[in-house]
């Protein structure tokens, strides 16, 4: 997943919505806290003491060292639910969803809280990322073969994705584009996927769970299910399932057994969504199906398990079956926060899966109107949360865009952070901080720096305010992130002094870091090292100085050394020691004659800007990392998405008539820079890559000719652009159009032809353009044939 330059933090706590009933009384709440997968890696469980457990109306708690607490509850409701707020330096909370839903006062059960060390934490996510993107990627190949190949496996295949995508197949390459999809959809949720890994305490686990995940994490997701498929789940929870309910007539005397079976049923089920979420993942999607409804029949108020089948649901195309469950979350629980988050998730499902997008908009209106309501009643409990889905809102249309009404929900949840600040600054500093760089996001992506560097100034002050409070540097990380993120607004002038006091005071931080713990911050620092290096690389396209050259090549080092802790197999690492060969190729090689080039080369980049032309490639772009902490990036912990991190893609806000505004406006400034092109001795026809810039701009040319109805024009532009380079085949779409709309349909035929048989991704183009048109009331009675060409 591409990401920009500026990154947004998380701070969490567990809230957990209260209810009021009517008998008062002093009530317990008893609990334990645990350190995730301690006795599956000593054979002896760790409780941790001095764990601060806080409630508002309760006294406050400290674990001892078994790790116990109680939390004692004046004048309040047996059997409500209750907000925890646990903290420890050192550690974080593993198991926040399974809190949301054990909160509740006078249980009986002591409240079990889950804590790992957070660079432990970091590890696993990104090594369960790396597994399930791996498998993602194997088992995508494995049936893009079969379905290349012939004989009976491949038909089989091919029966199968219809009875999974609820559709029939007629052709080979139909298969493999619905294939694709699937591919593209588990990898759009590849991190929430691995996050379901991360939470898991295998201390809980049975023996079976535990072999099956070993397998799981080596790999071999065939090995895991068949290790899940060597115990009979289904009879295994029958049977449990029955027994229980025997042995509950005989409470007093059974109640060791009871609370057996009670695990070993609480086993079998996550034994069977392991399976399910294994065969989602080697592409067994009616399988999975089959396992997820299981899981779900003999745990009917596992709204988390459900609301992940919905999502697979969707992803599979079965919309109408996705809802269904959805709607089923919103009538299980009468807890509006929770049916708030359930109406955002179903709205983003919706809208991502290309339905009625007035439906998708209705539901996520009805997720604000809730929280409104309740701040309504009673605003000293619900306006935090208020803040919380104002932000969640911010960040989704950060995400789908516009950032215009991103910033319209952001600035609402800062003006009730920076009021609930005044109150109780120590708790919600960091909540403060959070949205400060949330809306900072949203003024960067509309183009105003400067409103960005306040909002990310402030932000970093707060930090550093917090780190003086917690101890053993809590919050450098997020310090040196937020440097990260003022780097990303540095601009010509390229100013040194600047860049020192970002990007270089990051590098100092996470230097320290590494030091301590290399593989947890050691992409942070190449990341920040090859950020710096890319600063003195823009440095040179203005000015050139060999210090420049000389720092560059520095730092460029520096990102390499610290990435060879990792394996090169690691996707990131991959990625961002090609980013790294590539840049270091480019301080060795400048010249001051290849800079003057470069210097020379800055109109035409403008106008590449003022066009949304593609920057010149070897420009690069600040931070190599996919998913590293220098980007502009909407937020990803579904904690504080409030569920709705799973799905969506960018909306596009522009209407038909915009787009031939657009066109209109574009087309002088395209033969500006075309002209710009031939007459510049940097793009001589002997350049690929100039051949390849002039044939996108003749491609840019050609499409607004369409927009503007000039047919013939565009057909020209778009040979223009072929001849230039025959290699961009992507030119024919537009081609193709253009001769369509003058009815030239025996060269529209063979071009589509083309398409059909070996250029799948012209098609998919094709069919979309044209629809963009006849959106634009730009007709022609040979559409229909074209399209029935295609199949389509």
């Amino acid at each position: 997943m591409k990401m920009g330059r500026t990154v947004l933090f998380l701070i969490v706590f567990m809230q957990i919505q209260t209810e009021l009933l009517f008998c008062q009384q002093d009530i317990q709440l008893p609990g334990i806290v645990v350190e995730q997968n301690s006795r599956y890696k000593t054979g002896q469980i760790k409780y941790l003491s001095g764990v601060s457990v806080k409630s508002p109306g309760a006294t406050p708690s400290i674990s001892t060292a078994t790790g116990s607490f109680t939390l004692l509850f004046a004048d309040r409701p047996l059997g409500g639910k209750a907000a925890i707020f646990v903290a420890k330096s050192g550690f974080d909370v593993v198991n926040k969803k399974e809190l949301e839903s054990a909160g509740v006062i006078g249980r009986k059960e002591p409240l079990k809280v889950v804590m790992c060390d957070p660079d432990e934490l970091y590890k696993n996510q990104v090594a369960y990322y790396n597994i399930v993107d791996d498998a993602v990627r194997k088992n995508y190949d494995r049936q893009l073969q079969i379905l290349k190949g012939e004989g009976h496996e491949k038909d089989e295949l091919i029966a199968q994705l219809q009875l999974e995508m609820n559709r029939k197949i007629e052709s080979r390459q139909q298969a493999i584009d619905i294939l694709e999809q699937q591919r593209q959809g588990l990898e759009e949720r590849v991190q929430e996927l691995a996050n379901k890994f991360v939470t898991v305490n295998l201390d809980d686990q049975s023996d079976t769970y535990i072999r099956a995940f070993e397998a799981f994490k080596a790999g071999d997701l065939d090995r895991t299910i068949a290790i899940l498929d060597s115990v009979d789940l289904a009879g295994r929870l029958a049977t449990n399932e029955a027994a229980r309910i025997r042995e509950e007539q005989t409470v007093r005397e059974l109640e060791e057994k009871i609370a057996i079976r009670k695990q070993q049923t609480q086993q079998d089920i996550e034994q069977v969504a392991l399976k399910a979420r294994a065969q989602r993942l080697n592409f067994q999607f009616d399988a999975a199906e089959a396992s997820y409804e299981l899981a779900l029949q003999y745990d009917t108020l596992n709204m988390d398990l459900r609301w992940e089948y919905a999502d697979m649901l969707a992803a599979l195309n079965q919309f109408d079956k996705a809802v269904y469950y959805y709607e089923q979350i919103l009538g299980q629980t009468h807890d509006e926060q929770k049916r708030s988050e359930a109406l955002v998730d179903m709205g983003i499902v919706l809208k991502g899966g290309g339905r009625n997008t007035d439906e998708a908009e209705k539901s996520l209106k009805e997720a604000l109107a809730i929280q409104r309501r309740l701040a309504e009643k009673d605003p000293g409990v619900a306006l935090p949360k208020l803040a919380g889905v104002l932000n969640n809102l911010g960040v989704l249309y950060l995400k789908n865009g516009p950032a215009s009404r991103a910033e319209l929900y952001l600035v609402e949840a800062l003006s009730i952070r920076r009021e609930l600040f005044k109150k109780d600054s120590s708790m919600y500093l960091p909540e403060l901080a959070q949205t400060l760089n949330n809306l900072g996001v949203a003024y960067k992506n509309q183009g105003s720096r400067d409103k960005a560097g306040q909002l990310y100034t402030e932000a970093l002050n707060m930090y550093k305010r917090l780190d003086k409070i917690e101890p053993q540097g809590s919050y450098l990380s997020y310090i040196a992130t937020t440097l990260n993120n003022l780097g990303g607004l540095l601009g010509y002038p390229w100013d040194i002094d600047k860049m020192k006091n970002t990007y270089g005071e990051a590098l100092n931080i996470y230097r320290n870091l590494a030091n301590r713990n290399p593989k947890a911050y050691n992409l942070d620092l190449s990341s920040t090292a090859y950020n710096i290096s890319l600063f003195y690389r823009q440095k040179l396209d203005f000015e050139y100085d060999e210090s420049f050259k000389n720092e560059g090549l520095a730092q460029i080092q520096t990102a390499e050394n610290a990435l060879s802790i990792y394996p090169e197999s690691v996707p990131v690492v991959g990625k961002s020691l090609n980013n790294i060969k590539n840049l270091k190729q480019y301080f060795l090689s400048i010249t001051p004659e290849s800079a003057q080039k470069n210097i020379a080369n800055n109109k035409i980049r403008q106008l590449e800007g003022s066009l949304d032309i593609e920057k010149t490639a070897g420009m690069g772009e600040l931070d190599p990392f996919p998913y590293g902490r220098v980007a502009d990036q909407t937020v990803q912990n579904a904690s504080v998405m409030g569920n709705n991190s799973r799905s969506g893609s960018k909306s596009d806000e522009s209407s038909p008539k915009d787009d031939i505004i657009i066109a209109g406006q574009s087309i002088p400034r395209t033969k500006e820079l075309i002209e710009l092109y031939r007459s510049s001795a940097a793009y001589s026809k002997n350049d690929p890559e100039a051949r390849e810039k002039l044939a996108d701009a003749y491609n840019r040319l050609a499409h607004d000719y369409l927009y503007t109805k000039n047919f013939s024009e565009a057909e020209m532009a778009a040979r223009e652009g072929l001849s230039s380079n025959p290699a961009a085949t992507r030119i024919n779409v537009n081609l193709a159009l253009a001769l369509l709309f003058q009815g030239k349909w025996d060269d529209v035929e063979k071009l589509l032809k083309q398409f059909k048989d070996r250029e799948p991704a012209n098609q998919s183009l094709f069919l979309a353009e044209l629809d963009q048109l006849e959106k634009a009331d730009i007709k022609d009675k040979s559409a229909k044939k074209a399209r029935k060409l295609l199949g389509n």
